[in-house]
């Protein structure tokens, strides 16, 4: 995997899609939809269908998922890692499947210590 940065600057006369990650596999959904104006920080990141990502505060407690079509073009603050899934090297269903099991989320539980203890194990498993 690959981590995405695709930067959006927030402008205060668009709406935007904010997304949460629920905990333990429960998927991602659309938090809420708010103007710019309202949104304090400006500098957020695009996340597109099929791409991974997870909450750095959450992800002990499971909060992982491939972005659904719902969040597809929504936004999110750099608490919110996004990564490009190479599909070459593993099918994003499958990786989602094993990402959402009580076994991940006790592992991440495990060894959180820091969330890029999470990230490394993304890595290793998607080399």
């Amino acid at each position: 995997m690959k981590r995405n940065k695709t930067v959006i600057d927030i402008q205060d006369d668009k709406i935007y899609k904010r997304v949460t990650v629920k905990l333990y596999g429960g998927g991602t959904k659309v938090r809420d939809e708010v103007k710019g104006t309202l949104i304090a920080t400006k500098r957020q990141f695009l996340v597109k269908k099929g791409q991974f990502l997870f909450s750095k505060i959450d992800a002990r407690n499971g909060a992982f998922s491939v972005a659904n079509q719902e969040i597809d073009m929504a936004i999110v603050t750099n608490d919110f890692p996004v990564f490009d899934i190479d599909n070459i090297k593993i099918n994003s269903f499958f990786f989602e499947i094993i990402t959402r099991t009580m076994q991940f989320a006790d592992y991440c539980q495990k060894i959180s210590n820091s969330c890029y203890a999470v990230c490394a194990l993304i890595f290793v498993s998607s080399a």
